[in-house]
């Protein structure tokens, strides 16, 4: 999957791409969410805003989830995912 990602996203016009790291996300949201749409050069944030700030404040009461992973599936993760890992900068353990 994330060779497929690689090979594809080379199609891809940078204005038109953005990857957004989840840790940005969850710290600041609008401020992710107005650079997306700088990025891509859309057009009506301001009039977005008032939902997605009411979407945040519905949600922000929620727990992630927390998973007890046994060796053998961190070592399939590892495996097949290590190189998405390393090249978004997330740790590999």
């Amino acid at each position: 999957l994330f060779d497929r990602y690689k090979t594809q996203k080379k199609l891809i016009p940078d204005s038109q791409l953005v990857e957004v790291a989840f840790e940005a996300l969850e710290d600041s949201p609008i401020e992710v969410v107005r650079s997306i749409y700088e990025k891509l050069g859309i057009e009506g944030l301001e009039h977005a805003l008032p939902d997605i700030k009411c979407y945040l404040e519905a949600t922000q009461s929620y727990k992630k989830n927390s998973y007890d992973l046994c060796e053998n599936d961190r070592r399939l993760i590892h495996q097949n995912w290590s190189e998405a890992y390393q090249t978004f900068g997330y740790a590999v353990n």
